[in-house]
């Protein structure tokens, strides 16, 4: 059961990069996209992934005004309401860049908690896997988000191609 569709608005203000990431950097090859990450929302229970452009990880402290909005069903019984921020880089194999993304950190927004009032937040990304750069678990990077806002979508009023007669 799930209460109605709702929109998920979040701005990301800041990325600070306070761990290893991985093959930070690349090795010898400093190519287009050799320190490169994405950040990538989605909802838990969803296939669709929005992801930035690429933010180039050399500074440690990064402003970025990246703005992310996604229509959910909020379940009301479940678990499913959680919002996964994720820093990715792109798969490469020999240096060469693949399809796909790997996942190097990610961090949960319970919806939940959102769902009264907008909510400004840090949000901690932990290490995903137990490479050499960082353990699984550990803080990596936080991000620092204004404006987290869950409202509902009216499809009642959206598309309503009714003729109002008053008398």
């Amino acid at each position: 059961m799930y209460l109605c569709c709702r929109l998920c608005t979040l701005r990301v203000t800041r990325l600070r990069v306070c761990g290893a990431l991985g093959e930070a950097g690349g090795g010898a090859a400093s190519g287009a996209g050799a320190g490169a990450v994405t950040l990538a929302a989605r909802m838990h229970s969803s296939k669709r992934t929005l992801r930035s452009n690429d933010i180039a990880v050399p500074p440690l402290d990064v402003e970025l005004d990246l703005c992310f909005s996604l229509q959910y069903p909020h379940f009301v019984k479940r678990d499913g309401n959680r919002l996964q921020i994720m820093l990715q880089r792109r798969k490469k194999y020999k240096n060469r860049t693949i399809l796909g993304y790997k996942t190097l950190a990610e961090g949960v927004i319970r919806m939940d908690q959102v769902l009264q009032r907008s909510m400004d937040m840090e949000l901690e990304l932990t290490g995903v896997g137990g490479k050499v750069g960082a353990a699984a678990g550990q803080p990596v990077a936080r991000l620092t988000i204004t404006g987290l806002a869950s409202t509902p979508v009216d499809h009642d009023t959206k598309n309503n191609n009714t003729l109002l007669i008053t008398g």
